[in-house]
Parts: structure tokens; C-alpha cells; sequence
């Protein structure tokens, strides 16, 4: 605010122009440049966030009620003034008629009657970005002009040139690393036993089919003879079956005894079936219960395995202790690859899409990252914290990640689109839009209405309004503003009028 007054007071004191365009002077106290109150707003100096921006970044949002803290009327009642200086207070109400849904009920920003509201992006916290122009604003008809080209210079204003730039948009949030679900397994015995012998601890590297212990179980050998016992009968059977033909074609039997016969091998099949299945069940595989006819082989002794290649995370198996069938005997983990529950606050729930991009902050002091994709989204929001669960699939085969880690992640919300970018502070709220100042010559500037669509480091990307390669004005652009609204605040230095084009 000093600035502009101070700039104010060096224009009319040199006597370039008025703003009635007859040669008057400006009459401007040498003591106001020392003001620090901002008599546009009608508020502390210090404390306006319309001519001090930087304001609601530094304060941060509020909460409670869903703005910006530097201009919530709520907390701080003093920024009503303000409110009323920018035309944009409800008397009805009490509150801004920008974000009043009940006098604007198709604003489509989702504002509540108390003023709450959900920013149109999460990282923008300038409620201006957020605000819907007027469909029946006639400002972009309007040209600024200074009286030549060396008043517009010693005016201080800067320019910047329309760009289209590649923008990626970054959502932080907090996570926690945890086991990857389908590479993690509980081991444990099948069968009701002892322990006989640990061949694995914690933190060993294992592959599938390693033997980690042994268990010493009647219950397996009480199986394996089942299965022996069937073959036999298995046998037998097939033999009865073939002399019996044999005496048919001799007519020295009936067809009933065969039938019988066929009948007994049959039921032989199922059983060794039965047996099979029952050791398959203890952790056989079909090559051990092969051997185990083959060899007649009726060892109490069974193998626990690990079924896939990994570390052991957890031991809980003791020597000589017995061991139930449900009893976990081992963690095992695949440290290859991990999962980031993470958490989005709802405000941002959905701009998260599957297969979306993630970059995770190893904890450490190396500044390692490891990254992966967004594989599963949550189906409802946390009551507590209202945010909701995502899961990234991470790769760590460098093995940097741990279980139980919190850290945070980017989460890639915006792809790599080309978009028309400005400078946030070429961008003002001029009382009904967002305004621009286009540079038509060296001393003509005409503001144009623009639609913000988000805010990204420094700059607002425009979904409407400008076209890449025009001439904007940045520094000394608020000088310009104020000559759209001299009824807030007196003579200007500047003449404004209908656009010729």
C-alpha cells in the first residue's frame, strides 16, 4: 500500500497528467506515503490481504471455516471493510456475495450458506483463484491509458509474455510403508506336532521350497501309512479283477463275482485318492506322496517350506515345543516390493486416479526416493480424519524402504498437459472477474477477463480468457486495477475508457 501511494505522489508531483485528462494536478499529502493505514479497505495495513497478497499465503487456511485465515471474516471481523471496499459483502446475509449460495445458488464452487467452501484446488488457498466471474461484466470493454509512453515507464510496470508451459501438478500427503499383502505370509504347521529342528532365524534369506523346521508328527505318519495301506489294497484289487476275467472265460465263475470284483477296485482307487489328498493337505508335495509308496516310507518327520523367496521378518518357533496346526511358526516377506497406505485428505480424494504416478521420501539423511503407482483407491472416508486410504505399489529392491515407515508422498494429480500460464500477480479481483491488464501499445492496457483453473508455484493455469503470446502487465498491475474502480478511491493517475476495438 506504501507503494502505491508513494507512486502516486511521484506521478502527480510531476505533473504528467490528471484523471479528468484537463492538466489538473493530483493533490497528494506528502504525509500520506507514511500512512499505515489502508484507506482503501478501511482496515490495518499490515493486515490487507487485497493490497498485500503474501498475506494468505503466510497465515495459511482456515480450518474452521474453510478460507483463506487472512480473509475470514469470521476470525478477523475487521476484514469486512474490506469486504465492502471490493463491493463483495452480503448485508442479507453477512457474509461475501461471492461466496453467498443463497443469492448465488448456481455458483458452482460448493460454498455453504455460512460461507464454508471447498477451494477449487487444494494447494491454492487465494480465494480470489476461487471466485466465478460475472457473466454480464462489461470490464474487458474498458482501456486504460496513460497520457504517453514516458508517464507508463516511470509507472514501473513490467510485462510478461503469454506462455503455454508442460504443468505437472504434485498432491502431498502423509503415508506409512507396510508389508506388501500378496509377498507376506504367516508359516505354520499343518499337522499337530513338535518341533525337532529350526533351520532358519530371523532375517535369513530364503527361496521357495527351502525347509525352515521340522516337525515331529504321529499325525503325518499315521497318513502316510493310510496311504500305503490303500495302494495295497489298490493293487490287490486290480489283481482280483484280472483272474476273475479270466475264470469268466472259462465259464468257472458268474458275472455277479466279477461285477464284485470291479466294484472292490473302484472303491480301492478312491481310497488311495482319500490318502493322497490327506498328505497333500499336510504339505506334501506329489513327488514326496510318490515316495512315499515307493519306499513305504512312514517317517513322522515333516518339512515346513517357505512357498516363496523372501526374508524371514518373524521367528516364533522353539525347539522341542509343541506346535498345534494353527499356530504361526514364521513370518515370511518379500522386501522387493512394499506398499504405501497413504492417506488423502477428502478435499482432494478426487483428483486421485489408479495407475497414477508416486514418489515416496525414504526417511533417512540420503534423500532417497522410491516410486511406484497408485493401485487401489478407498471406497470411504476415515470419520476420525477425514481422509481417505490409497495404496501405492512401491519397488524396493534396493531395500531402502522398511515396514512401519512414516513418511510422505507425491501423488501425481495433474499429467504433463500443455496450459496458458500466468504470473499470480498479474492476476487481480476486480469487484465481479478476474482480471488481466493485456499491453495493446506503450500506452494502452485493456483488462481481460480470465478463468482460473488452478494454482501451481508461482503461477495461476488459465483454462479461458488469453491466448499465448500476448503482453500482460505483472509489477505495477495493481495500479492499473484501481483505475476500474476510482469511486473506491479518488482521482487515479490514469484515463480509462470505452476500447476502440
Amino acid at each position: 500500500m506504501k507503494l502505491r501511494k508513494t507512486l502516486f505522489l511521484a506521478i502527480a508531483a510531476a505533473m504528467f497528467l490528471s484523471c479528468n485528462g484537463e492538466g489538473e494536478k493530483n493533490e497528494i499529502s506528502e504525509g500520506q506515503g507514511e500512512v499505515e493505514w489502508c484507506d482503501e479497505h478501511g482496515i490495518a495495513e499490515a493486515e490487507c490481504a487485497w493490497c498485500d497478497p503474501s498475506l494468505i499465503e503466510s497465515e495459511g487456511y482456515c480450518e474452521g471455516h474453510g478460507v483463506a485465515e487472512a480473509l475470514c471474516w469470521k476470525c478477523k471481523p475487521a476484514v469486512i471493510a474490506g469486504y465492502k471496499a471490493e463491493k463483495d459483502w452480503c448485508e442479507e446475509h453477512e457474509l461475501p456475495e461471492s461466496r453467498c449460495k443463497i443469492c448465488n445458488p448456481d455458483d458452482p464452487s460448493g460454498r455453504t450458506e455460512d460461507g464454508a467452501a471447498n477451494p477449487v484446488h487444494p494447494r491454492d488457498a487465494n480465494l480470489r483463484a476461487s471466485r466465478r466471474n460475472s457473466d454480464t461484466c462489461e470490464t474487458s470493454s474498458l482501456v486504460v491509458k496513460f497520457a504517453n509512453a514516458e508517464i507508463a515507464k516511470r509507472a514501473g510496470l513490467e510485462y510478461f509474455a503469454v506462455t503455454t508451459r508442460s504443468i505437472t501438478e504434485d498432491l502431498s500427503a502423509n503415508c506409512e510403508i507396510v508389508f506388501d499383502g500378496n509377498r507376506y505370509a504367516h508359516i505354520s504347521s499343518r499337522v499337530k506336532g513338535v518341533v525337532s529342528r529350526v533351520l532358519s532365524d530371523v532375517g535369513a534369506k530364503v527361496t521357495k521350497g527351502e525347509t525352515l523346521l521340522v516337525i515331529d508328527s504321529s499325525e503325518l505318519s499315521e497318513a502316510k501309512s493310510d496311504l500305503i495301506a490303500a495302494n495295497a489294497r489298490l493293487v490287490l484289487s486290480e489283481r482280483n479283477l484280472g483272474r476273475f476275467h479270466s475264470l469268466l472265460a472259462g465259464g468257472a465263475t458268474s458275472e455277479l463275482s466279477l461285477l464284485e470284483a470291479e466294484t472292490n477296485l473302484v472303491e480301492a482307487k478312491l481310497a488311495e485318492n482319500r490318502a493322497q489328498r490327506a498328505l497333500g493337505n499336510l504339505g506334501l508335495t506329489d513327488e514326496e506322496i510318490e515316495s512315499v509308496v515307493l519306499t513305504s516310507d512312514t517317517s513322522p518327520l515333516l518339512n515346513v517350506k517357505a512357498p516363496f523367496d523372501g526374508e524371514i521378518a518373524a521367528r516364533h518357533a522353539v525347539l522341542g515345543e509343541f506346535t498345534d496346526d494353527f499356530d504361526v511358526l514364521f513370518d515370511l516377506c518379500d522386501m522387493s516390493r512394499m506398499w504405501a497406505m497413504i492417506d488423502i485428505h477428502q478435499d482432494s480424494a478426487g483428483s486421485v486416479r489408479l495407475g497414477a504416478p508416486v514418489t515416496i521420501k525414504v526417511p533417512g539423511p540420503r534423500n532417497e526416493t522410491a516410486s511406484g503407482e497408485i493401485a487401489w483407491i478407498g471406497s470411504s472416508i476415515d470419520p476420525r480424519t477425514r481422509t481417505l486410504k490409497v495404496r501405492a505399489e512401491l519397488d524396493n529392491t534396493r531395500g531402502a524402504l522398511r515396514d512401519g515407515m512414516f513418511t510422505r508422498a507425491s501423488v501425481r494429480v495433474y499429467d504433463s498437459v500443455p496450459s496458458i500460464v500466468v504470473p499470480k500477480s498479474a492476476v487481480h479481483w476486480e469487484g465481479c472477474c478476474n482480471v488481466v491488464f493485456e499491453r495493446r501499445s506503450e500506452t494502452e492496457f485493456a483488462p481481460r477477463k480470465v478463468t482460473i483453473d488452478y494454482a501451481n508455484e508461482g503461477y495461476y493455469v488459465l483454462r479461458e480468457g488469453l491466448e499465448e503470446g500476448a503482453q500482460i502487465v505483472t509489477t505495477g498491475s495493481f495500479l492499473l486495477k484501481t483505475e476500474l474502480m476510482k469511486e473506491s478511491i479518488g482521482a487515479g493517475c490514469c484515463e480509462v475508457e470505452e476500447s476502440s476495438k
